[in-house]
């Protein structure tokens, strides 16, 4: 809002909140609060520009733009999967399962920065095989790595997944196929040219402008955030919710302030010298006891691999009162408790998701027998380049739903390869028979 009403690029200029979608004004005297470093302004001027353009001051500007989006990427998935099976019909399979995939569908309808995470990572892999199996021109990729850029502008992770991506290319054409190294070492350079030229150049003119400092990123706030995951925890016995393996960045830096007697007033929540004083906290607690870390850092991988992912972009406190539960028939009592729709929240969060998971490692087996080494390498390359942080700090959903297309895209392609086997054995039988 302060965008759209008083072109402020690095300050909150008015307080305001919503009600059923619509902007509510106030009459507030403008705060001048100076944006946290925590927070990317990308979104957020993208959403102000919408409202200068339409005057609507309402959410379905950006829900209309993500929904266009994500018909656009799917478009481009079908794209990039149909050359790389040869196989149309294989390809419609693997893509149609991903509106399927439905925490990254309410993700993708709501009015939350991390749904631009999927449509980069898309963009990123059609870029990808089109260069190196079909034909691009060099200001295609150009413009596509300018679109990468856009999308990390509105989720800064996006940069992992271009930066994993690009070693996994280097090194397979390195060892495997060097009449295509050039080639790629070209399109690797576009991308990462385009890169720096739409996001980094200007991120850190703006973050020198407003903070002070070319480079910034939350990293304490962060670090201090992945020791609260596995209970009990040791370091803040009082943030209960550790006890569950939950979220807990509030709980963790409110013990914080209390601990070094943080002045908030002078060194406020989002400041520079906020994020160097909890991130000491980190490191000194490190370092009294480095395993407790890496038990959670190993915590986070396995939920990561095997996750119950909401469809929301929360934990929510109904999914929090089933786990107080031992036995798996009270959970399902629990979860009947709220309702019909509680008990089929419960079952698709725990089973839907998991089901489609399974099948996306089903297909992961089938492309290794077809030895489709170099598009397997690049997908779970920007997948685990996207996911990195949330391992190193928390795994919270809507920072891995949008990388988690993986799973239905393989999905589908494993279920496809299953009926059609399934369907080969039995006319092969009717054939015997006759």
């Amino acid at each position: 809002y302060s965008f759209y009403k008083y072109n402020s690029t690095s300050y909150y200029r008015a307080a305001t909140r919503y009600k059923d979608g619509v902007q509510v004004l106030h009459t507030y005297k403008p705060l001048g609060k100076k944006i946290p470093i925590f927070e990317s302004p990308g979104y957020a001027w993208l959403i102000g520009f919408l409202w200068k353009t339409t005057e609507s001051l309402k959410y379905y500007d950006i829900q209309i733009i993500q929904m266009l989006l994500f018909a656009f990427s799917c478009l481009l998935l079908y794209l990039s999967v149909s050359l790389i099976f040869d196989n149309k019909q294989k390809a419609l399979y693997a893509v149609l399962a991903v509106p399927l995939f439905f925490p990254l569908m309410f993700l993708n309808i709501n009015p939350i920065r991390d749904a631009f995470c999927f449509y980069g990572v898309v963009m990123l892999l059609y870029l990808i095989t089109m260069t190196l199996f079909s034909k691009l021109s060099n200001k295609e990729i150009f413009c596509g790595g300018l679109f990468v850029a856009f999308c990390q502008w509105m989720r800064p992770t996006v940069f992992g997944s271009l930066g994993v991506v690009s070693g996994f290319i280097v090194l397979y054409f390195l060892f495997f196929n060097q009449k295509k190294l050039l080639k790629s070492i070209l399109l690797l350079s576009l991308l990462w040219g385009a890169n720096i030229i739409g996001f980094w150049i200007p991120w850190t003119l703006f973050n020198k402008q407003v903070h002070g400092r070319y480079f910034i990123s939350p990293s304490g706030r962060l670090l201090l955030t992945s020791l609260g995951y596995t209970g009990p925890n040791k370091i803040n016995p009082q943030c209960s919710d550790t006890q569950n393996g939950l979220y807990c960045d509030l709980c963790m830096s409110t013990h914080t302030i209390k601990r070094f007697k943080i002045n908030t007033n002078i060194v406020p929540p989002g400041s520079l010298d906020f994020e160097d004083k909890i991130k000491d906290a980190f490191w000194e607690w490190f370092y009294k006891d480095p395993m407790f870390w890496f038990k959670g850092l190993f915590w986070r991988l396995k939920k990561v691999l095997f996750l119950d992912m909401t469809w929301s972009i929360t934990h929510g406190w109904n999914w929090q009162y089933y786990n107080t539960f031992e036995r798996y028939t009270d959970k399902l009592k629990a979860a009947y408790s709220f309702g019909w729709y509680g008990l089929l929240e419960f079952l698709f969060r725990r089973w839907y998701v998991r089901a489609i998971m399974f099948f996306g490692y089903l297909g992961a087996l089938f492309l290794l027998y077809e030895k489709q080494y170099f598009f397997l390498g690049v997908l779970i390359s920007l997948v685990a380049g996207g996911v990195s942080p949330a391992i190193l700090s928390h795994p919270e959903h809507r920072y891995l739903t949008p990388f988690y297309f993986i799973y239905p895209l393989l999905g589908g392609y494993g279920l496809y390869i299953l009926i059609n086997k399934l369907l080969i054995a039995i006319i092969c039988k009717k054939r015997i028979e006759s």
